[in-house]
């Protein structure tokens, strides 16, 4: 994942309503359940290719869909988390 600092993704406190608390700057985002699944495995420290793998399987998604989303989600990451 370019240009994306993985520790700063454990900044970031899941509620159980979908909403990520960011700890360093005290704000909030609202993720939806693909997100929210994509963002706990990235902070588990999985590959993104794995990310893709287990959200493909778990939302029985195409592999080349569910990519293209976790392409975008990151990218959001990079901007949103400096």
């Amino acid at each position: 994942m370019d240009g994306i600092d993985m520790k700063r993704t454990k900044d970031l406190v899941l509620g159980k309503d979908g909403a990520a608390f960011d700890t360093k700057t005290g704000r909030t985002y609202r993720l939806n359940p693909s997100g929210e699944m994509a963002l706990r495995l990235l902070q588990e420290g999985l590959p993104e290719d794995e990310v893709v793998g287990r959200l493909a399987t778990h939302f029985a998604q195409h592999a080349a869909v569910v990519a293209a989303g976790t392409e975008a989600f990151v990218g959001q990451l990079r901007r949103y988390l400096p």
